[in-house]
Formats: C-alpha cells, structure tokens, sequence
C-alpha cells in the first residue's frame, strides 16, 4: 500500500487488508478521521512511519489474520512497526503485538490511550509485551529503580529517550529485543542487568549515558541457590553496535568516599 495512498479519506469506518499485503507505506492510512477498526492481513511485514497516525476514532486494531466467526486472531508475518506509527491515536486503550516483531519505532503509540496504565507500571509505558515509551510524572515516584515486567519481549527504538528519572533498570531474561537508542542520554542511569541470553545490542543504545558505572547479568549459582549479578557482557553477545556505549566514560569504575576511582 502506497504512500499517502488513503490519508485524510473520511469516509471510512473500517479496514480489512487482504494477506496478500506485505507492506504498508509511511503515512498510508493517515489522518482517517472516522476509521475505528483495522486488520492487517496475515502477510504484512512492515508498517511504515505514521502510517496509521491522527486516526483519532481508531480503537480496535488487529496486527494480523482475524478469524471473526472464533473471534480470534489467526496468523501475523508482521516484523516492523514504524516511528509514530499509531501516534494521536487516543481511542487505542489496548494492543497485542505478534510475537514476531522485532523492532517499534520511535513513539509508535505516543497520544494513545494505552498511557493511561503507566501510572500502575510505575512509568513504563507498554503496547502488549512490548516497553514503548516512559511518562514522567509516573516514574518520577518510582524512586530511579525500573524492574521491567518478566514477559517483555522488546524495548522499543527511544523507549527511555532523555529519562533522566532513572537509575538502575533490570530488563528480564524474556527481553530478546533491544532496539536501537534505546536508553539514548538517560544520563543519570547508574547500572543496567542485561538479558543472560541477549544477543545484540544496537547502535545508540546506551549513547550519552555518561554515569553509567556497570553492565551485568544474572547468571545461576554454582552451588544451586538463587541467581548472582556478573559484572559484564553476557556470553550470548554476539553484536554490539556503534556508539552504543558512546560518552560512557564511567563504565567500570567504582565509586568510594572520595568519589570515582
């Protein structure tokens, strides 16, 4: 589906996308005013930026085949959510993201309804088992500790862009996904536990991050009880992309009576 292809049409309450469909445009559904429900078809692999964005009656999204007779989704191809993709969408309370998808843009979800439950997360904004965004206020209260919820699969691309609220984050071994940027200038975070599993950290992850002091993950006790902190990078690691640990200057240092040693 094309750029532009059906932005700004106003007369359309609904979307069904054959599975035909692999790919939908920037900006292809934009600004559909009186739309209120889509489907996306069993083969989309990609959604493009804004590409659903300013649909301000959208309130039912299905990332995939929908069997309506079961109620129930059928199949999703779908990898790829793009930057302000479901932005200023406020009627969007709820989305399950398709256990495929691997990288959310930047504010995929931002204006949304599903904000509204950051308050209980203690600031951590979720789209289904995906972390998309922070809302200051929230996790202010939450004293600089975030425990990412145990069935996260991704952190999306900006998740904790310019949080300075944050201190130490645990991301839990279900994480397999950490996009890239991440953690961009969250410059007050102390210490990140990485997944023990991860495989690739992507460029900008932790860029700007200038008191970052430790990078670890939990690793099974020899002697049977319950998991240890190990400073460094888990052994699964296969990429770690540029500038991710850019102006980290602090990383591996220790902190004494007298400051940095």
């Amino acid at each position: 589906i094309a750029v532009y292809a059906m932005s700004y049409c106003t007369e359309v309450s609904q979307i069904i996308i054959p599975n035909s469909v692999k790919i939908i445009n920037d900006f292809a559904f934009f600004g559909m005013g009186k739309m209120s429900s889509v489907v996306l078809g069993e083969g989309v692999e990609e959604i493009g930026t804004q590409a659903f964005s300013y649909c301000q009656k959208l309130t039912d999204v299905k990332l995939g085949g929908w069997d309506f007779a079961k109620r129930e989704m059928t199949d999703s191809s779908l990898k790829s959510i793009g930057k302000y993709a479901f932005y200023n969408c406020p009627l969007l309370t709820e989305i399950d993201i398709p256990e495929d998808v691997e990288f959310i843009g930047a504010w995929a979800f931002r204006k949304t309804g599903i904000y509204e439950n950051a308050g209980k997360d203690k600031g951590v904004v979720y789209a289904g088992n995906w972390v998309v965004d922070w809302n200051d206020k929230s996790i202010a209260l939450a004293g600089g500790e975030i425990n990412i919820k145990d069935d996260t699969v991704g952190i999306a691309e900006y998740a904790f862009y310019k949080c300075l609220y944050v201190s130490n984050v645990e991301i839990p071994d279900s994480v397999q996904y950490i996009n890239r940027s991440a953690f961009y200038q969250t410059s007050y975070i102390l210490s990140v536990t990485l997944p023990a599993e991860l495989k690739r950290i992507e460029e900008f992850t932790f860029y700007g991050c200038f008191q970052l002091l430790s990078v670890g993950y939990m690793k099974d006790s020899e002697t049977g009880g319950d998991p240890v902190r190990v400073e460094g990078f888990p052994e699964t690691l296969e990429l770690i992309g540029r500038s991710s640990f850019y102006e980290c200057s602090l990383l591996g240092c220790t902190v004494d009576e007298t400051g940095y040693g």
